[in-house]
Protein backbone atom coordinates (compact mmCIF):
# COMPACT_ATOMS: atom_id res chain seq x y z
CA UNK A 1 0.00 0.00 0.00
CA UNK A 2 2.80 2.44 0.92
CA UNK A 3 4.67 1.66 -2.29
CA UNK A 4 1.54 2.28 -4.36
CA UNK A 5 0.95 5.57 -2.56
CA UNK A 6 4.54 6.66 -3.12
CA UNK A 7 4.13 5.92 -6.81
CA UNK A 8 0.91 7.93 -6.97
CA UNK A 9 2.44 10.81 -5.06
CA UNK A 10 5.53 10.95 -7.23
CA UNK A 11 3.42 10.73 -10.37
CA UNK A 12 1.19 13.53 -9.11
CA UNK A 13 4.12 15.77 -8.25
CA UNK A 14 6.00 15.17 -11.49
CA UNK A 15 3.48 14.52 -14.24
CA UNK A 16 0.67 16.77 -12.97
CA UNK A 17 2.94 19.51 -11.66
CA UNK A 18 1.86 22.00 -14.29
CA UNK A 19 -1.82 21.49 -13.52
CA UNK A 20 -2.04 21.53 -9.74
CA UNK A 21 -5.71 21.68 -8.84
CA UNK A 22 -6.79 24.31 -6.37
CA UNK A 23 -10.00 24.25 -4.33
CA UNK A 24 -12.54 26.37 -6.16
CA UNK A 25 -14.92 27.58 -3.48
CA UNK A 26 -15.96 30.80 -1.79
CA UNK A 27 -13.50 30.35 1.07
CA UNK A 28 -10.57 29.92 -1.31
CA UNK A 29 -11.62 32.94 -3.35
CA UNK A 30 -11.76 35.15 -0.22
CA UNK A 31 -8.49 33.96 1.31
CA UNK A 32 -6.36 32.92 -1.66
CA UNK A 33 -3.34 34.94 -0.49
CA UNK A 34 -3.34 33.05 2.82
CA UNK A 35 -3.72 29.55 1.35
CA UNK A 36 -0.51 27.68 0.54
CA UNK A 37 0.45 24.81 -1.76
CA UNK A 38 1.17 21.47 -0.07
CA UNK A 39 0.57 18.63 -2.58
CA UNK A 40 1.26 15.69 -0.24
CA UNK A 41 -0.47 12.46 0.68
CA UNK A 42 -1.78 11.85 4.19
CA UNK A 43 -3.42 9.05 6.17
CA UNK A 44 -6.53 9.91 8.18
CA UNK A 45 -5.79 9.44 11.89
CA UNK A 46 -8.68 10.94 13.85
CA UNK A 47 -8.89 10.44 17.60
CA UNK A 48 -12.36 8.90 17.31
CA UNK A 49 -11.57 6.57 14.45
CA UNK A 50 -12.46 9.09 11.75
CA UNK A 51 -12.34 12.75 10.87
CA UNK A 52 -14.94 15.19 9.62
CA UNK A 53 -14.87 16.93 6.25
CA UNK A 54 -15.98 20.54 6.22
CA UNK A 55 -17.17 22.80 3.45
CA UNK A 56 -14.55 25.30 4.61
CA UNK A 57 -12.23 25.61 7.63
CA UNK A 58 -14.08 26.21 10.88
CA UNK A 59 -17.49 26.16 9.23
CA UNK A 60 -20.08 24.09 11.08
CA UNK A 61 -21.41 22.63 7.83
CA UNK A 62 -20.13 19.05 7.63
CA UNK A 63 -20.06 17.37 4.24
CA UNK A 64 -18.85 13.92 5.20
CA UNK A 65 -16.95 11.55 7.47
CA UNK A 66 -13.65 9.91 6.48
CA UNK A 67 -12.54 6.78 8.32
CA UNK A 68 -9.04 6.30 9.69
CA UNK A 69 -6.43 4.76 7.36
CA UNK A 70 -8.08 6.42 4.36
CA UNK A 71 -5.64 8.27 2.10
CA UNK A 72 -6.06 11.98 1.52
CA UNK A 73 -4.31 14.05 -1.14
CA UNK A 74 -3.95 17.48 0.41
CA UNK A 75 -3.19 20.03 -2.30
CA UNK A 76 -3.53 23.22 -0.22
CA UNK A 77 -3.56 24.24 3.41
CA UNK A 78 -4.06 27.27 5.62
CA UNK A 79 -3.75 28.39 9.22
CA UNK A 80 -7.27 29.20 10.40
CA UNK A 81 -8.05 30.30 13.94
CA UNK A 82 -4.82 28.74 15.25
CA UNK A 83 -5.30 25.34 13.56
CA UNK A 84 -3.93 23.97 10.27
CA UNK A 85 -6.54 22.87 7.74
CA UNK A 86 -5.94 21.03 4.46
CA UNK A 87 -8.03 20.63 1.32
CA UNK A 88 -8.39 16.97 0.33
CA UNK A 89 -8.94 16.88 -3.41
CA UNK A 90 -9.96 13.20 -3.25
CA UNK A 91 -12.96 13.89 -1.04
CA UNK A 92 -13.55 17.53 -2.00
CA UNK A 93 -13.51 18.98 1.52
CA UNK A 94 -11.39 20.62 4.22
CA UNK A 95 -10.05 18.66 7.20
CA UNK A 96 -7.89 19.37 10.23
CA UNK A 97 -4.30 18.29 9.58
CA UNK A 98 -3.83 17.42 13.26
CA UNK A 99 -6.10 14.43 12.56
CA UNK A 100 -3.83 13.07 9.83
CA UNK A 101 -0.37 11.58 9.35
CA UNK A 102 1.81 12.53 6.40
CA UNK A 103 3.01 9.64 4.23
CA UNK A 104 6.80 9.51 3.94
CA UNK A 105 7.85 11.08 0.63
CA UNK A 106 10.76 12.93 -0.93
CA UNK A 107 10.07 15.98 1.24
CA UNK A 108 10.19 13.74 4.32
CA UNK A 109 13.47 12.30 3.02
CA UNK A 110 15.05 15.74 2.70
CA UNK A 111 13.78 16.68 6.16
CA UNK A 112 15.28 13.52 7.70
CA UNK A 113 18.58 13.56 5.82
CA UNK A 114 19.01 17.30 5.47
CA UNK A 115 22.38 17.28 7.22
CA UNK A 116 23.69 14.68 4.73
CA UNK A 117 22.66 16.60 1.63
CA UNK A 118 25.20 18.75 -0.15
CA UNK A 119 25.31 21.20 -3.03
CA UNK A 120 25.97 19.42 -6.30
CA UNK A 121 28.46 21.11 -8.61
CA UNK A 122 29.20 18.28 -11.05
CA UNK A 123 28.18 18.07 -14.69
CA UNK A 124 26.20 14.75 -14.40
CA UNK A 125 27.43 13.87 -17.90
CA UNK A 126 26.23 10.26 -17.74
CA UNK A 127 22.68 11.38 -16.91
CA UNK A 128 22.60 13.83 -19.81
CA UNK A 129 23.79 11.15 -22.18
CA UNK A 130 21.41 8.54 -20.78
CA UNK A 131 18.06 10.04 -21.72
CA UNK A 132 16.39 6.96 -20.23
CA UNK A 133 17.77 7.69 -16.76
CA UNK A 134 15.43 6.30 -14.11
CA UNK A 135 13.53 8.76 -11.90
CA UNK A 136 13.04 7.74 -8.26
CA UNK A 137 10.69 9.13 -5.63
CA UNK A 138 13.65 9.39 -3.23
CA UNK A 139 16.91 7.48 -2.62
CA UNK A 140 16.31 3.95 -1.39
CA UNK A 141 12.53 4.05 -1.80
CA UNK A 142 12.53 1.25 -4.34
CA UNK A 143 9.83 3.19 -6.21
CA UNK A 144 10.45 4.44 -9.75
CA UNK A 145 8.11 6.77 -11.61
CA UNK A 146 9.47 6.35 -15.12
CA UNK A 147 12.48 7.73 -16.95
CA UNK A 148 13.40 11.20 -18.17
CA UNK A 149 12.06 10.65 -21.68
CA UNK A 150 8.72 9.34 -20.45
CA UNK A 151 8.40 12.37 -18.17
CA UNK A 152 9.50 14.84 -20.88
CA UNK A 153 12.52 15.92 -18.84
CA UNK A 154 15.63 16.43 -20.92
CA UNK A 155 17.87 18.73 -18.91
CA UNK A 156 17.09 18.34 -15.20
CA UNK A 157 18.72 21.01 -13.04
CA UNK A 158 20.40 19.03 -10.28
CA UNK A 159 21.46 21.18 -7.37
CA UNK A 160 21.44 18.82 -4.36
CA UNK A 161 23.04 15.43 -3.89
CA UNK A 162 23.17 12.58 -1.42
CA UNK A 163 25.53 9.63 -1.07
CA UNK A 164 24.12 6.38 0.33
CA UNK A 165 25.87 3.80 2.50
CA UNK A 166 27.01 1.86 -0.59
CA UNK A 167 28.64 4.93 -2.12
CA UNK A 168 26.01 5.63 -4.76
CA UNK A 169 25.52 9.32 -5.48
CA UNK A 170 21.97 10.58 -5.96
CA UNK A 171 20.95 13.92 -7.48
CA UNK A 172 17.82 15.92 -6.66
CA UNK A 173 16.05 18.15 -9.17
CA UNK A 174 12.94 20.31 -9.05
CA UNK A 175 10.03 18.99 -11.05
CA UNK A 176 8.36 22.37 -11.38
CA UNK A 177 8.79 25.95 -10.34
CA UNK A 178 6.77 28.04 -7.89
CA UNK A 179 5.58 25.00 -5.91
CA UNK A 180 7.08 22.30 -3.73
CA UNK A 181 8.15 18.99 -5.21
CA UNK A 182 11.03 17.16 -6.83
CA UNK A 183 12.52 13.80 -7.78
CA UNK A 184 15.80 11.93 -7.63
CA UNK A 185 18.21 10.33 -10.09
CA UNK A 186 20.95 7.86 -9.22
CA UNK A 187 23.94 9.65 -10.73
CA UNK A 188 26.22 6.66 -10.18
CA UNK A 189 23.91 4.20 -11.95
CA UNK A 190 21.35 6.26 -13.89
CA UNK A 191 19.65 3.57 -16.02
CA UNK A 192 19.50 0.78 -13.45
CA UNK A 193 15.87 0.33 -12.38
CA UNK A 194 16.77 -2.58 -10.08
CA UNK A 195 18.62 -0.70 -7.36
CA UNK A 196 17.52 -2.47 -4.17
CA UNK A 197 15.40 -0.56 -1.69
CA UNK A 198 17.15 0.44 1.50
CA UNK A 199 14.92 3.21 2.80
CA UNK A 200 11.42 1.79 2.37
CA UNK A 201 8.56 1.09 4.80
CA UNK A 202 8.85 4.40 6.59
CA UNK A 203 5.94 4.93 8.95
CA UNK A 204 3.65 7.95 8.45
CA UNK A 205 4.37 10.79 10.87
CA UNK A 206 2.78 13.95 12.20
CA UNK A 207 3.04 16.82 9.76
CA UNK A 208 4.77 19.91 11.11
CA UNK A 209 4.57 23.33 9.53
CA UNK A 210 7.86 24.30 11.21
CA UNK A 211 9.86 21.37 9.84
CA UNK A 212 8.29 21.83 6.41
CA UNK A 213 9.40 25.45 6.13
CA UNK A 214 6.01 26.99 6.89
CA UNK A 215 6.70 28.36 10.35
CA UNK A 216 5.85 31.92 9.33
CA UNK A 217 2.63 32.10 7.40
CA UNK A 218 -0.25 34.49 7.49
CA UNK A 219 -3.14 33.11 9.52
CA UNK A 220 -6.78 33.65 8.59
CA UNK A 221 -9.06 35.26 11.12
CA UNK A 222 -12.35 33.64 12.00
CA UNK A 223 -15.47 35.16 10.51
CA UNK A 224 -16.50 36.34 14.00
CA UNK A 225 -13.20 38.21 14.35
CA UNK A 226 -13.63 39.72 10.90
CA UNK A 227 -17.19 40.80 11.73
CA UNK A 228 -16.01 42.39 14.99
CA UNK A 229 -13.24 44.22 13.18
CA UNK A 230 -15.69 45.53 10.57
CA UNK A 231 -18.04 46.70 13.34
CA UNK A 232 -15.21 48.57 15.07
CA UNK A 233 -14.19 50.20 11.80
CA UNK A 234 -17.81 51.18 11.06
CA UNK A 235 -18.25 52.74 14.52
CA UNK A 236 -14.94 54.61 14.24
CA UNK A 237 -15.88 55.99 10.83
CA UNK A 238 -19.31 57.02 12.12
CA UNK A 239 -17.74 58.93 15.02
CA UNK A 240 -15.33 60.68 12.67
CA UNK A 241 -18.19 61.67 10.34
CA UNK A 242 -20.30 62.99 13.25
CA UNK A 243 -17.41 65.08 14.59
CA UNK A 244 -16.66 66.48 11.14
CA UNK A 245 -20.31 67.40 10.54
CA UNK A 246 -20.52 69.06 13.96
CA UNK A 247 -17.50 71.23 13.21
CA UNK A 248 -18.97 72.26 9.83
CA UNK A 249 -22.34 73.16 11.38
CA UNK A 250 -20.71 75.23 14.11
CA UNK A 251 -18.75 77.22 11.56
CA UNK A 252 -21.86 77.83 9.44
CA UNK A 253 -24.39 78.82 12.10
CA UNK A 254 -22.55 80.01 15.17
CA UNK A 255 -21.98 83.78 15.22
CA UNK A 256 -20.23 85.42 18.17
CA UNK A 257 -22.14 88.28 19.84
CA UNK A 258 -20.78 91.73 19.07
CA UNK A 259 -19.39 93.48 22.07
CA UNK A 260 -21.22 96.69 23.13
CA UNK A 261 -18.94 99.67 22.96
Amino acid sequence: MIAVTLLLLSFAAIVLADAIVEPRDEFFARHKDSIYDLNRFFIINGSGGSTTLHESPGKETEIGIVQNQTEAWVTDFCLYDGAYWGYDILSGGWLRLEETLVIYDEISFREEYGSSLYIYDGDYKEVKEATTAIVWSFPGSGVTVGNLVELDVYEPRIYQAYKDADGREWGYYDTYYGNRGGAWLCLSDPINAEIPAFNEDKAPTRWSADSSGYSRIEGIETEDDQDSLMLIIFIALAVVVIIAMTIVLIKLFWKPNNKVK
